[in-house]
């Protein structure tokens, strides 16, 4: 009998410890926690989320390459016929370059959060901008598909166009996520929605402008999805967290997404099996359940595909989840409808909208 929920990709904060202290860090890592997977633990891990369907498997942290058996996690992932990936602050590359193309990756990504003042500032380590750009530079080197990721924030939200450049024509991929106000990150440094507005159309017209060839560039799930009036930036189905993504904390604690605070948590492998937490439709519900969207999303013709947006960023800035405020139609119809133009347009666009819809049904 087929499954009904199948992870395509599991995201594994192997360990809470790091050789970094980032200003940004949703999780505070820097320390272990008290009490994290042992190496049996986790190898019996890689089995019971191959069991589950899983498709990929990424080790993050903290930072992955200071945890000592990380090599042996991915390639016991490897022998339960899934893929892996890997997101690491560039450090240690060099040092397990060799260990890294033994175990394969499918695609590891760097984090790069400004241009050189702005990214040491923000990580903390002067000269750590050099360190990602030479990481990234020897593992494309090695022919592994990377990718620099970046969590903007009012720190180096104006510093977007000159990493474009600086990233352009490198056969290095880019993905672009919005910082939450949690763990270190403070919310005074939290974009205004204006800047998101602006940052999703800086997104596609980025892609478009740039192409796939020249700059390959994402953004994550908490960029913006429907619009009115400006082409879509990624096709959404709703939050995946819980459906197609699986987060595992470095304790075994099972989130539907490492985004998603930890008191939101569904269960831990250490007190039941994963395929009981997984297949349990108690859990999750915030994307398995029929959506009853609050009021940021009201009476938006939108609202039933989109769920109300990333389940992250609605739960941390608005204190409950399909209830996203940072919306690129919602900022639209804000922005836009308050002049007698706007409104006529947005009438239109709304109209067009919910034809889609019913046109989408039958």
């Amino acid at each position: 009998m087929p499954r009904r929920y199948e992870p395509n990709c599991a995201v594994w904060e192997t360990t809470l410890d790091c050789n970094l202290n980032c200003s940004h860090c949703g999780s505070r890592a820097g320390a272990k926690r008290k009490s994290e997977l042992t190496t049996v633990e986790a190898l019996d891990l890689c089995e019971q989320l191959a069991g589950i369907g899983t498709k990929m498997v990424t080790l993050m942290g903290g930072e992955p390459l200071v945890r000592k058996d990380w090599q042996q996690l991915g390639l016991k992932a490897l022998d339960c016929g899934m893929e892996v990936g890997m997101v690491s602050n560039g450090i240690l590359v060099k040092k397990n370059m060799a260990k890294i193309r033994k175990m394969s990756p499918s695609v590891v990504g760097i984090s790069l959060d400004g241009m050189e003042a702005t990214h040491d500032l923000i990580r903390g380590r002067k000269g750590h901008f050099k360190e990602v750009q030479a990481a990234a530079g020897l593992l494309r080197k090695h022919g592994i598909e990377t990718t620099l990721i970046t969590t903007v924030s009012k720190l180096n939200y104006k510093e977007l166009p000159a990493m474009r450049d600086l990233i352009a024509d490198k056969q290095i991929a880019w993905q672009v996520q919005v910082a939450m106000p949690m763990g270190r990150f403070s919310e005074r440094y939290l974009i205004s929605p204006e800047e998101f507005y602006a940052l999703c159309n800086f997104v596609r017209d980025t892609r478009k402008g740039y192409g796939i060839k020249r700059l390959p560039i994402a953004g994550g799930h908490c960029i913006g999805y429907e619009t009115y009036l400006s082409p879509k930036i990624s096709r959404w189905r709703g939050c995946q967290a819980g459906t197609e993504i699986i987060g595992i904390a470095s304790d075994g604690g099972i989130r539907g997404c490492m985004s998603i605070p930890e008191k939101v948590t569904a269960g831990n492998i250490r007190d039941m099996p994963l395929r009981d937490i997984w297949d349990n439709d108690d859990n999750f519900p915030y994307t398995r359940k029929t959506a009853r969207v609050g009021k940021n999303c009201q009476g938006c013709p939108t609202a039933e595909v989109c769920r109300g947006g990333c389940s992250s960023m609605s739960y941390t800035l608005s204190g409950r989840f399909n209830n996203n405020p940072y919306c690129m139609a919602r900022l639209e119809r804000e922005l836009i409808g308050e002049s007698a133009v706007g409104r006529r347009l947005l009438v239109l666009a709304d109209w067009v909208k919910r034809r889609q819809l019913r046109l989408r049904k039958k």
